[in-house]
């Protein structure tokens, strides 16, 4: 990883760790250096998943940020913009078109 990649990823772990009760970082490539992986619990806000926990894995892939994470829930979850897989099915996420570099993963 390039020294600006690794500022950049430093940077959107600590918008994660600031997401106070909204997301809990279990994992990070600052753990393991080998690691291109965040691993983390989404508590959503919404009603109907108020109760709940899901987790999530974020794939930072080669040519991050200038190309889209892979982003796909772990644990099971039924909602309209994730397939059977866990995987999220927007266009700002699957489309490369869509995606600019300067979207963080808080954004999403």
């Amino acid at each position: 990883m390039t020294t600006i990649t690794t500022r950049r990823i430093i940077t959107e772990i600590d918008k994660l760790k600031k997401l106070n009760g909204k997301f809990i970082l279990d994992k990070s490539p600052l753990d393991e250096s080998s690691s291109n992986i965040i691993l983390g619990r989404v508590l959503p806000q919404s009603e109907i998943f108020k109760q709940a926990g899901f987790q999530l894995e974020i794939t930072l892939i080669d040519g991050y940020p200038f190309k889209p994470p892979e982003v796909r829930f772990i644990a099971r979850i039924y909602h309209p913009n994730i397939d059977e897989n866990g995987n999220i099915c927007l266009d700002a996420i699957l489309s490369s078109e869509n995606y600019k570099p300067t979207t963080s993963l808080v954004d999403k």
